[in-house]
């Protein structure tokens, strides 16, 4: 299954691809010199959520288009964590990577949580989390316990909200401005374009599974050094992650102030200021769990 360029449409030239163990032609892009950094997007998003170029200057950024979204929305089943990890082990293999650094946003944690659950963490040198939490549906009043009180209601209300195809990409638009605090009209624009062409079946069925899947047992036996990193006005409550972050060996946690979910756009450069930190020195870098005003 060896990547190769993608000359199955007019505009793709050039873009890597690679075969799946389904066989799923999936979509790719490569930046940059070594050593590999993996950039996970999340929901009816697309890789040009990272700013790449930040990074490719000392590392080769690999931004897989993961199915159902952007380059590779075109494949309409599989829309499942365990799929999707299937997927990025399948990139992996393809590109002969050994050994990566991980960084993922959004439900792009959970495909990365899947992974490293299935997979194990010899392939992981590192991993960033970007405001994610690893049980959505649990209640703040429970964090951590092993059997967590969950809020159901959210996960049948996004079930309910896009289950009409004629209105879906209304719908996941919708959903998706509603999230966003400080993005330029252009930014804007680009993001509810990504989200258009992420409103298939198959990208919403991999938002409820990410939802529905507790991950909570294996934030404490990753052995990575890992770098959280949450927005304060995100609609993910501090205390999730301050239980990750105490739970998890060779971790950080970095608080942005006046910052929404949407980090890897609204606060680019605080993003890549805190990866490029990161990677280069790894979490010894880091003098303690901090909160950033931006």
């Amino acid at each position: 299954r060896l990547a190769h360029p993608c000359q199955c449409r007019p505009g793709w030239l050039r873009m890597p691809a690679f075969r799946a163990s389904d066989s799923a032609l999936l979509h790719f892009e490569r930046e940059g010199a070594e050593p590999p950094v993996v950039l996970v997007h999340g929901f009816a998003s697309s890789p040009g959520i990272f700013a790449a170029r930040a990074l490719s200057g000392s590392y080769t950024a690999y931004r897989p288009h993961l199915r159902g979204h952007g380059r590779s929305a075109h494949v309409t089943h599989g829309g499942c964590m365990t799929r999707l990890a299937g997927d990025l082990n399948d990139l992996l293999e393809a590109e002969r990577l050994d050994r990566v650094h991980f960084v993922g946003w959004s439900m792009g944690c959970s495909v990365m949580w899947s992974y490293l659950d299935a997979f194990g963490g010899a392939a992981a040198a590192s991993c960033a989390f970007l405001d994610e939490i690893p049980y959505v549906l649990e209640s703040v009043e429970t964090v951590g316990q092993p059997l967590t009180r969950i809020e159901s209601g959210p996960l049948t209300g996004l079930h309910d909200r896009f289950a009409d195809p004629a209105h879906r990409v209304t719908a996941v638009q919708g959903f998706i401005s509603g999230m966003l605090c400080s993005a330029t009209a252009a930014e804007r624009g680009a993001i509810l374009e990504d989200a258009a062409k992420g409103a298939t079946a198959s990208a919403i069925s991999a938002l409820l599974n990410s939802n529905a899947t507790d991950f909570h047992d294996l934030i404490p036996r990753l052995t990575q050094p890992t770098l959280f990193v949450s927005g304060l006005q995100s609609f993910f409550r501090p205390e999730f992650f301050h239980w990750m972050a105490s739970v998890k060996p060779k971790a950080r946690l970095v608080q942005l102030a006046d910052q929404g979910h949407f980090l890897p756009v609204e606060a680019a450069d605080a993003v890549s200021a805190l990866l490029l930190e990161f990677l280069h020195s790894g979490v010894a870098a880091f003098p303690s769990s901090r909160k950033l005003n931006d």
